[in-house]
């Protein structure tokens, strides 16, 4: 068995998963596919067969991604404070549609 043989079955085993599910954007700590839903293809630089799908981020997932782990920080303190009462909606900007 050449080494070319050896790497790529042992490559086949760590890509199962990314097979399987896809990569999805990792934002606030959690896997998510595109908010626009597109994907592409990542190929092999081998034998061009498709390794996996991959989520294909928008200006709208790169904002989710900068906006709400700073959003996770402010609740995580303003639950914090002695008597702090929340609101009866919260929403964040990014998804508002209109206001209450």
């Amino acid at each position: 068995m050449t080494d070319l043989i050896r790497n790529l079955a042992k490559l086949d085993g760590h890509l199962a998963r990314f097979r399987d599910a896809g990569v999805l954007n990792h934002i606030a700590g959690r896997a998510q596919p595109a908010r626009a839903g597109e994907t592409f293809q990542t190929l092999s630089p081998v034998d061009e067969s498709v390794i996996c799908t991959v989520a294909r981020a928008q200006s709208a997932d790169v904002d989710d991604a900068a906006l709400l782990p700073v959003f996770g920080l402010a609740m995580e303190w303003a639950l914090a404070q002695p008597g702090w009462v929340p609101p009866i909606t919260l929403t964040l900007p990014v998804y508002a549609v209109g206001t209450a």
